[in-house]
């Protein structure tokens, strides 16, 4: 098969470079590819042959594909255009992949060409999405218990502040969501919530330091939780005595990430 017209040789010295990249390259002056290495080709499915026979256009799905065209053909015409972001890659097999897209110019042949490394990142991305919507489940699941519950990460930053939480303290979650100032629902001055102290260790010291008149106690059921029991004035009509217990969270390495606390009303 003869070579097309239009694709673009690269020097014998940089063949093996090129092709020992393990992020794709292709070359484009605005239409056919020019040059494409061997992971663009593993990357998009399509054989060398075929790679330097496609408009670069045809590789990305209607959805991105404007927005791509737009910046390259600006980049083309010398102006600034954005030069990374991630985008999704059309393969032969029609399957949609995310890449990191790189994107520069040089001057080839007395040219402007556009030169784009393509950086597979599909899996991270899936991941990312599975993250998501396991976190938005679990803000469901929270949100939905009757229990009032709260949750904090590494930081001492609310992240789940339940409708039942809102309805017990009176402070609506958008109040309080990412910041540390859960303590004024329950005290009039800044101090630790017994989810603080989890979070921090649960050293013995500190929590009877905060809680030792409170009948405070190690859960027995499970490790590093503690359990107590307050009255807290500025609740309902005459205030109320609270039941509230507090636990670490921990990653798959067994990392603290955080802590959540319940509270009953007794």
């Amino acid at each position: 098969m003869a070579t097309p017209t239009h694709v673009y040789t690269l020097p014998g010295s940089l063949f093996p470079l090129a092709d020992s990249l393990s992020s794709g390259l292709l070359l484009h002056r605005g239409g056919k590819v020019l040059y494409a290495n061997k992971a663009m080709s593993r990357l998009s499915g399509f054989s060398p042959a075929e790679l330097v026979e496609k408009d670069f256009w045809a590789f990305y799905p209607p959805s991105v594909g404007h927005t791509i065209r737009e910046r390259g053909l600006a980049r083309l015409e010398g102006e600034h255009a954005v030069g990374r972001y991630e985008t999704l890659l059309l393969t032969k097999s029609s399957e949609e992949r995310w890449v990191e897209l790189v994107v520069s110019h040089e001057e080839i042949q007395g040219k402007r060409t556009i030169v784009c490394n393509f950086i597979d990142v599909t899996e991270r991305k899936r991941a990312e999405a599975a993250q998501k919507q396991a976190q938005q489940l679990l803000t469901q699941i929270i949100d939905a218990d009757p229990v009032p519950t709260l949750v904090i990460n590494a930081r001492h930053a609310v992240t789940h502040w339940n409708r039942a939480c809102e309805a017990l303290t009176g402070i609506a979650s958008s109040e309080v969501i990412g910041t540390n100032t859960h303590w004024r629902a329950f005290y009039p001055q800044a101090r630790p919530c017994m989810a603080d102290l989890v979070l921090d260790g649960g050293i013995d010291a500190q929590v009877a330091k905060f809680y030792g008149d409170k009948g405070y106690r190690r859960s027995a059921v499970l490790a590093g939780t503690y359990e107590a029991e307050d009255f807290f004035p500025n609740f309902g009509n005459g205030g109320r005595w609270l039941f509230f217990t507090a636990a670490p969270l921990k990653d798959s390495h067994g990392k603290v990430i955080g802590a959540i606390e319940t509270l009953q009303d007794i």
